[in-house]
């Protein structure tokens, strides 16, 4: 689970102007650049491009789409919840259909639920293990029993892999009317969209500069000038965080005036300028602001730099010196190296000796998973819309991707609190106790957000949501 979330996904966007066609008779409206093999199975898609491609043939029962604030209808009209936020009860709308014609019933949803849950390759059945029960009690109705409180469950149910059909039968805005050169032609009303495959991102925004193609989500390594020629709207934060880790069990940051004195010395904002150039943002807060009831801004005194304060934290408890080394542990590459030059630097700034400690990257998830690490990078990326999809897998004391040593009754708790909440604004609140309980142990510095890279070219429309897709039945050409 560490080692899928550890990377950190791109995104580029870009649309042609009309009258171009392909090899058919089809006029094409917009082309997309896309990595081969072009997969539009729902169930298999992960990255910003791949849920935007998932979220044209395939409809969820609910949709969070850019700008969103709680779930909107999908296939389902809504859903209402009991007090205990574990028995969901979704209508599907009577206007629902297959681009067949055929009406979408109770047994879709519960195929589609099944199809996920023993799919290898899709990593979206661990977020409905604890769905127990699922009852049709009509076609139009479908009653999903948990095992325990999830308020999140709607959220969670309106990521596209969640969406009913795929290619070949779908129930998304778009049908697939052709299949060609390894892409494929989509149909919706009067428009047409091709996507066009090409081996790599590198080689995708190559043809986006030559014309080619309209739409692409560009490489890692695209620069600011790139951005501002092509952006500004394709390039927005979503749910992919970096931040610095630091593990409350090492002997060296055991005293939380240590931990205290590390997160006080580090500017985000320097970090950042070092290592992660136009794809990312400084960020004064945890959680994006796009994510689903994310809470407000609760990071105060963990995200505000003062090095003197540090400095005199440090002198404090080793008024003679002899203050012990820590190491600052990343993953070899460009930006792991980078993030961990300047930690060390502004460390040793206020009188801590740091050192640099290189890991292979494929073996630096479970190193941190061992709990050797002492002051670390680390990041994550959302795998649904809701804030808890950050905050539950970090935090929890038996979270899957707590390796800061962290324990905390206080935090459970309000953890407890978000999955029984019956509305967003209480989910946020209770949140915002979580994460503000939790910064107060020191044992993380918020960094930086992710931003997705859409390119585009004379397009409007250009909207990111929260796992960093976008809404193609908003895309147009700019008048």
């Amino acid at each position: 689970m560490i080692v899928r979330r550890l990377a950190v996904a791109v995104v580029a966007i870009a649309l042609i102007t009309a009258g171009c066609s392909s090899d058919g008779d089809e006029v094409v409206n917009l082309r997309i650049g896309v990595v081969a093999p072009l997969t539009l199975d729902p169930a298999i898609a992960s990255t910003p491009m791949e849920l935007t491609l998932a979220r044209m043939v395939a409809m969820p029962l609910l949709q969070v789409l850019p700008g969103d604030t709680a779930p909107v209808p999908g296939i389902a009209s809504g859903v209402e919840a009991d007090p205990a936020q574990q028995r969901f009860i979704f209508t599907i709308d009577a206007n629902a259909r297959w681009n067949d014609g055929e009406a979408v019933v109770a047994a879709d949803v519960v195929a589609m639920i099944e199809r996920v849950r023993t799919m290898p390759a899709s990593s979206l059945g661990g977020l409905i293990a604890d769905v127990g029960q699922i009852e049709t009690p009509d076609d139009r109705t479908v009653v999903m029993t948990t095992t325990r409180p999830m308020s999140e469950l709607p959220v969670i149910l309106s990521h596209p892999g969640f969406g009913l059909g795929d290619a070949r039968r779908g129930t998304g805005p778009f049908t697939v009317v052709e299949h060609l050169r390894g892409g494929a032609i989509l149909e919706r009303d009067d428009e047409t969209i091709e996507l066009v495959t090409y081996r790599d991102a590198d080689a995708a925004f190559a043809g986006f500069r030559d014309g080619e193609v309209d739409l692409v989500y560009a490489p890692a390594n695209i620069d600011a000038d790139l951005r501002s020629a092509y952006g500004p709207d394709g390039f927005a934060p979503y749910g992919a965080i970096s931040f610095l880790g630091l593990n409350q069990n090492a002997p060296t940051l055991a005293d939380p005036r240590m931990r205290e004195a590390v997160v006080r010395a580090i500017d985000a904002e320097t970090v950042v300028q070092d290592a992660y150039g136009a794809i990312a943002r400084s960020e004064e807060r945890f959680i994006p602001a796009v994510m689903i009831a994310a809470p407000d801004d609760v990071c105060d005194a963990a995200c505000e730099r003062d090095q003197a304060f540090a400095r005199d934290l440090v002198r404090d408890m080793y008024p003679t010196g002899g203050v012990p080394p820590i190491a600052v542990d990343y993953d070899e590459g460009d930006v792991g190296a980078a993030i961990a030059e300047s930690v060390v630097e502004q460390l040793v700034a206020v009188g801590i000796p740091a050192t640099l400690r290189a890991h292979d990257p494929g073996t630096y998830p479970q190193f941190l998973g061992s709990g050797q690490a002492e002051v670390f990078r680390f990041g994550w990326i959302a795998e649904h819309a809701g804030a808890g999809a950050l905050l539950d897998p970090l935090l929890r004391s038996n979270g899957v991707a707590n390796v800061f040593g962290l324990r905390s009754d206080a935090v459970d708790a309000a953890l407890d609190d978000a999955a029984l909440a019956g509305s967003e604004t209480a989910r946020a609140t209770a949140f915002g106790v979580a994460l503000r309980e939790a910064l107060a142990a020191w044992c993380m510095r918020p960094i930086a957000t992710l931003d997705s890279r859409w390119v585009a070219r004379d397009v409007d429309g250009v909207s990111v949501g929260p796992l960093g897709a976008l809404d193609p039945t908003k895309l147009h050409r700019a008048s």
